[in-house]
């Protein structure tokens, strides 16, 4: 559509509260003329004109990515005269010396007419409705240029990659090529040589049959051997080349298992520190029930002093005792045997540390009971050498268990110690064969 420019009259920015007090002030002065709107929607320009009489739309037009004219224009212009990056330029038909006919214009542009703007609170709602539509569907079209972007960065570092990679075989295989091209070339400098030698040797058959053709075959030898160690050269060539092969994939397989040991050499070193925690932790209850039985032992030898003042008196008791004597023969048999379930216990201690607080509790209890024995026999002056038997042999059975416990610690620490060496000689020999590897890519280059 090809309106007249007109004179201007305002130049605004866009939005909302500006195009609606715009279109109100416009209706009250009755204007006549266009309203032009320029903006950008994402990186398409889009402009609109809208032509007024009255103060009220009778045509519009409106251009972008699709042209379109009439009632689908005038929204078009006003959304686009809502948004805040527009620009809206206001244009006078009326004045002095114009000529301009909007009846002419109307009748002339048939196609971009339209009955009014209406409601203008409502169109510029549809405006705004459209806008935010239309900046969700760009912002999401972005963003899928956005992750397109991303895919293609990356797919582009991957060929770079693959292209570093090529060029990197390129180079070795160009390695492999120069060192063939070298042996063909001294391969052909021995066909040449030969070639020369047998052409003169032909010259001289004529005089000199016998020796030329002992020199031919010498000289045929010679090429043979040529061949043969140029064919050897060859093979050991390809055999090197599958030697390194073998042997990057040893270094390959051997630093895997390198680092399996490693995993199972932390593992078992949390272990030891966990057992070694659990042994010195047995080994300080050990030693609180040592002072326990320290203290009730000096209790004893108290106790017995006090019996030994009391022996006077015993005498007269003395065939009571000889009763209770028996009795307490049985009572030894009773405590041997508990001695020999203690033997016993003793010996699994070291594979069954999980249950030392349940041994302990039993120790405890019995002795408890010792000291309730120990009551029970002050009187009977037979009964305290027993006692004090009983004390020494499980005061010797606590010593060799804490030998026992130290005995364990020292094989834990000589298994550490295993351990660390056997990390360092792992280590070792991880730098040994990288050394090698280093060596067998020297050797190949």
């Amino acid at each position: 559509m090809e309106v007249p420019p007109g004179r201007v009259e305002r130049i605004a920015d866009g939005g909302p509260e500006a195009i609606r007090a715009i279109l109100a002030e416009l209706r009250a002065m009755k204007f006549n003329g266009l309203l032009k709107t320029s903006v950008f929607r994402g990186d398409t320009p889009s402009q609109g004109v809208l032509v007024l009489r009255g103060g009220d739309g009778v045509l519009a037009e409106h251009r972008s990515q699709v042209d379109v004219s009439g009632q689908a224009a005038l929204q078009e212009i006003l959304k686009d005269a809502a948004s805040a990056q527009a620009q809206l330029e206001i244009r006078t038909y009326d004045y002095g010396h114009s000529s301009i006919s909007i009846d002419h214009l109307q009748r002339s542009n048939p196609d971009a007419a339209v009955n009014g703007i209406g409601d203008t609170d409502e169109v510029l709602a549809r405006a705004a409705a459209l806008e935010a539509a239309d900046q969700e569907a760009y912002r999401k079209s972005l963003e899928a240029h956005q992750d397109q972007e991303h895919e293609l960065i990356g797919h582009e570092e991957e060929l770079y990659r693959r292209k570093w990679e090529l060029e990197q075989e390129y180079q070795r295989s160009a390695k492999r090529e120069r060192a063939l091209e070298s042996l063909r070339t001294e391969l052909q400098a021995v066909k040449e040589a030969s070639t020369m030698i047998m052409a003169r040797l032909e010259e001289r058959r004529t005089s000199q049959d016998v020796e030329v053709e002992s020199q031919k075959r010498l000289l045929a030898i010679e090429l043979e051997k040529a061949r043969a160690e140029l064919d050897g050269q060859r093979r050991g060539f390809s055999e090197r080349e599958a030697r390194i092969a073998d042997s990057e994939r040893e270094f390959r397989a051997r630093e895997a298992s390198s680092q399996e040991r490693d995993a199972s050499l932390d593992t078992r070193e949390s272990s030891l520190d966990r057992e070694r925690k659990q042994m010195n932790d047995l080994y300080a209850n050990l030693q609180t029930e040592m002072e326990k039985i320290s203290e009730a032992r000096q209790g004893f030898e108290s106790r017995i002093r006090d019996a030994e003042d009391r022996e006077r008196g015993l005498t007269a008791r003395e065939q009571a005792l000889r009763e209770w004597e028996d009795k307490l023969r049985d009572r030894d048999g009773s405590l041997s045997e508990r001695e020999s379930s203690l033997k016993v216990r003793e010996t699994s201690l070291s594979t069954r540390s999980n249950e030392l607080d349940a041994r302990e509790e039993k120790a405890a209890t019995e002795v408890k009971q010792l000291e309730k024995h120990a009551e029970a026999l002050q009187v009977e002056d037979a009964s305290l050498d027993g006692r004090r038997e009983e004390l020494t042999r499980a005061t010797k059975r606590m010593q060799s268990l804490t030998r026992d416990l130290a005995t364990k610690d020292r094989k834990i620490g000589a298994v550490e110690r295993e351990a660390r060496e056997r990390q360092v000689d792992l280590r070792r020999r991880q730098r040994e064969l990288a050394t090698q590897g280093k060596e067998l890519e020297r050797k190949q280059r």
